[in-house]
């Protein structure tokens, strides 16, 4: 957990660092307030020293949040909900780009994968939706790009 409190005339310091935080893998349940599941206990600490910010900063170890579970603090962090609407319209439009043969779709599909897969946190099973659709689309994912590689390389 890292925690912050910069006075405003530094906003563009905190806000730089909230960026290169969230590009680390943090989320944010709520303002000033980062998350991980990772460990990077010591890049973020790095990362404070370096920006010379320490004295605005705190950076805690913790397991668990108390208030909500861990996969509420998690749907907060990451709006897991709203991403995974997203992989499941993709898996659903996929087949309908199979069934019709289209290859432009199927490469716009793959680029629309790709944004889509790089707002993934990749968080740990047990804090994602039960229902969560992103590793069978990472699969499609992977079928179809691998069998494109294949009829390039082989035409």
């Amino acid at each position: 957990i890292l925690m912050y409190d910069f006075p405003e005339k530094l906003r563009k310091q905190r806000n730089k660092l909230r960026s290169k935080l969230i590009d680390l893998g943090f989320g944010s349940p709520q303002e000033s307030i980062l998350i991980t599941p990772l460990p990077l206990y010591q890049v973020s600490q790095e990362l404070i020293e370096g920006e010379e910010v320490e004295k605005f900063t705190w950076v805690v170890k913790a397991k668990r949040v108390l208030g909500l579970a861990n996969c509420a603090v998690a749907e907060k962090a990451w709006e897991l909900n709203g991403l995974n609407s997203l992989y499941l319209r993709l898996i659903e439009a996929l087949s309908k780009i199979k069934s019709g043969g289209d290859k432009d779709l199927l490469r716009q599909w793959q680029e629309y994968f790709l944004a889509l897969n790089a707002a993934d946190p990749y968080l740990p099973f047990e804090l994602l939706p039960k229902d969560w659709a992103g590793e069978e689309c990472k699969k499609m994912f992977t079928k179809f790009s691998l069998k494109d590689i294949l009829i390039s390389i082989f035409k």
